[in-house]
């Protein structure tokens, strides 16, 4: 259809009355039913001038940003009546900043906003504004962790009844042993060793439940800007004299380019470390190889741990990220629910594949995270316009 309007307006100086009245018409309807398309969109869609003006709005915009009536000759952001979104879009369209989904709460509601130059023959001609009501999905989601959270919680709950058991009765038994000894002359020895026991068992249980504390309270990220590419150069340079001295090679492969993200370096590099120390546990004695890389897609940017090593029984892969357990014989099966935390707090996702193909040996773990703005996906909801100045760091 584009084409015809195309050709048509090349030859419009050759066309008669009737045939431009035609073609004037079929623009008209052209142009109808691609309003109709948007207006059914479940998103909000602002198009706007290079001045940014106005010049469409559907119904779900009119309806997300509060606005009464459209004027093309007055900014936008003077006729949003919600006044976060009304302060967001006035700074971010005046400093001409790309914005990808970035959120932005109002009123008791978040809203995804996306704000792209809009082109015309090569030259900016204007700007797109893309919104969406996120709120009832961030619910959902919280809905979810909270569900995820309390079936942690109870499998956390019989793994530390089970742990704190055995140590009980040991304790018990050698108090029993103290009482019958300490009536008895020549058992200063055995009273000694039953102490011991018991202290061990004491600092066992402190373990224990300094394991369970730590894994069942809230983690606190702190995000700020960095270059993802250099958080992955430190944890190698960190790790690999340890590799190396396990006459392991280590390879990395990092972005060409700086690619900055709001991202918690220190957490980061603590989820990358336990994941290389893994790969480095489980690597052959001669000929150990482990991979670190990142790479980029659209909206995601995906780091891999790869390995060559024994691999992870298909029957234990849907196990490993659960607290406790852990196929180590000294193992405190807390280092990969460590890293499943910070992923998530990231807004994240972490998967794992082993082996790497049929007949062979190795395992890769791949960490997906947003490559926009990070936010925290949870509730209670911001309703601070305050906050607008973080979203935008």
């Amino acid at each position: 259809m584009r084409s015809y309007f195309h050709k048509a307006i090349k030859k419009l100086d050759k066309l008669s009355s009737a045939q431009i009245s035609q073609l004037t018409h079929e623009l008209y309807e052209e142009n109808s039913s691609l309003k109709t398309i948007l207006s059914c969109l479940p998103g909000g869609i602002i198009a706007c001038t290079l001045d940014y003006c106005p010049w469409y709005i559907n119904r779900n915009a009119q309806h997300d940003f509060d606005i009464r009536a459209m004027n093309t000759q007055m900014p936008i952001w003077h006729q949003v009546r919600r006044p976060a979104l009304q302060k967001f879009l006035q700074s971010a369209l005046q400093t001409k900043q790309y914005v990808n989904n970035t959120h932005v709460a109002s009123g008791g509601q978040v809203f995804s906003l996306s704000i792209e130059p809009l082109a015309s023959k090569g030259r900016i001609s204007g700007w797109l504004i893309v919104a969406g009501d996120i709120t009832h999905q961030l619910q959902e989601i919280s809905l979810r962790r909270g569900d995820e959270s309390l079936a942690q919680l109870t499998n956390m709950t019989a793994i530390l009844a089970h742990e704190v058991r055995n140590p009980l009765l040991a304790i018990s038994i050698h108090l029993q042993l103290i009482k019958t000894y300490q009536n008895q002359a020549g058992h200063e020895r055995d009273i000694d060793e039953c102490l011991d026991i018991i202290r061990e068992e004491v600092e066992h249980l402190n373990a224990v439940t300094s394991y369970f504390l730590s894994t069942a309270r809230p983690m606190e990220i702190h995000p700020a800007p960095k270059d993802i590419s250099q958080i992955l150069e430190k944890t190698a340079a960190l790790i690999r004299p340890e590799i190396e001295e396990h006459q392991a090679h280590l390879s990395l492969q990092v972005l060409d380019h700086p690619l900055i993200v709001s991202i918690d370096e220190d957490m980061l590099r603590l989820a990358l470390t336990n994941l290389l120390r893994n790969a480095l546990a489980a690597l052959p004695a001669q000929g150990g190889r482990i991979y670190l890389g990142i790479s980029e897609e659209e909206h995601i940017i995906k780091i891999t741990v790869c390995d060559n090593g024994s691999g992870i029984p298909l029957q234990q892969q849907e196990k490993i990220f659960e607290p406790y357990f852990t196929t180590k014989e000294n193992g405190s099966g807390l280092g990969l629910t460590l890293v499943y935390k910070v992923i998530k707090e990231h807004a994240g996702s972490i998967s794992v594949l082993s082996p790497l193909a049929e007949n062979q040996t190795g395992t890769q773990f791949t960490i997906s995270l947003p490559k926009g703005n990070y936010e925290k996906l949870q509730l209670p909801l911001p309703a601070s316009e305050d906050q607008l100045s973080s979203l935008r760091r």
